[in-house]
């Protein structure tokens, strides 16, 4: 099972999420802050962290910052923001992997998830016969 900490998403973002994950056997924690993210990539270990550019508390930089120096091992990092969004140049190298509008489409989402799946598993090839379901 996938697991998902989401962090600084909107509602909107939330929901698409969950209804992939619910469908896909993936589990989501939501993160409301970048003190709450960090606490929970240390005690859950997640496979992939969804976090917004404009996170509470430390922005996305922080975030990356601190699990840059803690962990050994990095999920892959998607970003999110609203489409006008500027990703910082030191955010743009991994574990940072893709950047996701708010805005993005359940397809977007979709196709977002079956990569970083790929990433979780280091495939070399984008597993799109796996089913993923909306």
């Amino acid at each position: 099972m996938l697991k998902i900490v989401i962090a600084g998403a909107s509602d909107a973002m939330i929901e698409k999420l969950h209804t992939l994950a619910l469908v896909n056997e993936m589990r989501i924690e939501i993160a409301a802050n970048a003190i709450d993210c960090i606490d929970k990539c240390r005690s859950r270990k997640p496979d992939l962290l969804f976090v917004s550019i404009e996170l509470l508390w430390g922005g996305a930089e922080g975030v990356v910052e601190v699990l840059r120096e803690e962990c050994s091992h990095l999920p892959p990092i998607v970003l999110i923001g609203t489409p006008s969004a500027t990703v910082p140049a030191e955010l743009a190298r991994p574990p940072v992997v893709a950047f996701l509008p708010e805005s993005s489409s359940f397809a977007e989402l979709l196709s977002m998830l079956r990569t970083s799946r790929c990433m979780v598993h280091r495939s070399d090839e984008i597993d799109t016969q796996t089913p993923l379901t909306l």
